[in-house]
């Protein structure tokens, strides 16, 4: 974000309105952007993770269940 701050020219490049408000919408937008990855990656693995452990369960059950 400092970048941004700091190379004003690069704003009308990016889309940006200097004034502020662009700037601030774009980070927030970022930011949201972020987040909502964030938690996505999170259900992901912990989606993976319950996934194999589910299978782990199966797969001891029927050993069990063979002894």
């Amino acid at each position: 974000y400092l970048s941004f701050i700091l190379w004003p020219s690069l704003y009308p490049k990016l889309g940006v309105d200097a004034g502020g408000l662009g700037l601030t919408g774009t980070m927030v937008q970022a930011l949201v952007m972020n987040i909502m990855g964030g938690l996505f990656m999170f259900g992901y693995v912990l989606k993976k993770t319950y996934d194999r452990r589910m299978k782990l369960d199966e797969v001891k059950g029927r050993m069990m269940e063979e002894m």
